[in-house]
């Protein structure tokens, strides 16, 4: 699909926190299932 509008934004409201913006990066099923089984959360 399209890209989200409010990208640009959103990216600016990360760095405020001074968080990382990881791009293009995602969640493996192992660690959902970890997740899911209280392994460790999110």
């Amino acid at each position: 699909g399209p890209p989200c509008p409010n990208l640009d934004y959103l990216r600016e409201l990360i760095a405020k926190l001074g968080l990382d913006v990881r791009e293009n990066t995602t969640i493996s099923q192992k660690a959902e299932d970890r997740r899911s089984a209280g392994t460790y959360r999110s």
